[in-house]
């Protein structure tokens, strides 16, 4: 049972593992359709989820494509807005909130660029989107075989990524 449960969520760690960020499997795999319909161009979108009790987890539960007003070209990419807001107003009703983005760079780094990381520091200090410690999931490579690397911004400047985390106890994966 251990194993199938890891199988199917994948658990991220800032390095002191102060921080953490759970996946499941099957957002990975809508994240890769959404690459397989862009093919050349960025693309990307964002993260809805829920934080535990004592706020050291992020539980990612939906991701969303780019809305039908992004714009993107094979090393850019501008998220739209359109549909957004109802559809985290309905996610509300479910404690569910925005906790960040996600964004492809094809055949390109799985680093945060630059701009990535201006963007995430204006989320951070936005009251529209009420997210101090946004996360980042930098998608790179192509459709049919990528990298994907969590980040999170601390404190507003500190872009920190954060590593698969498998925890064994008594011998089994937990």
């Amino acid at each position: 049972m251990g194993k199938q449960k890891y199988l199917e969520m994948n658990r991220f760690t800032v390095m002191d593992e102060s921080f953490n960020v759970t996946v499941k499997n099957e957002h990975i795999q809508e994240i890769n359709l959404y690459l397989k319909k862009t093919k050349i161009n960025e693309t990307g979108g964002i993260l809805i989820g829920y934080y535990s009790e004592d706020f050291k987890t992020a539980h990612i539960t939906m991701v969303t494509g780019p809305p039908k007003d992004s714009k993107s070209g094979p090393t850019w990419f501008h998220r739209g807005t359109k549909g957004l807001k109802k559809l985290l107003l309905k996610k509300w009703e479910y404690q569910e909130f925005y906790i960040g983005e996600w964004h492809f760079h094809p055949d390109g780094p799985v680093e945060p660029s630059p701009q990535d990381i201006k963007q995430m520091i204006e989320i951070s200090v936005s009251r529209r989107y009420n997210c101090p410690e946004p996360l980042m999931i930098i998608v790179a490579g192509k459709a049919s075989k990528f990298m994907l690397q969590p980040y999170i911004l601390i404190n507003g400047k500190e872009c920190l990524p954060l590593v698969p985390r498998i925890d064994i106890v008594d011998g089994e994966i937990s």
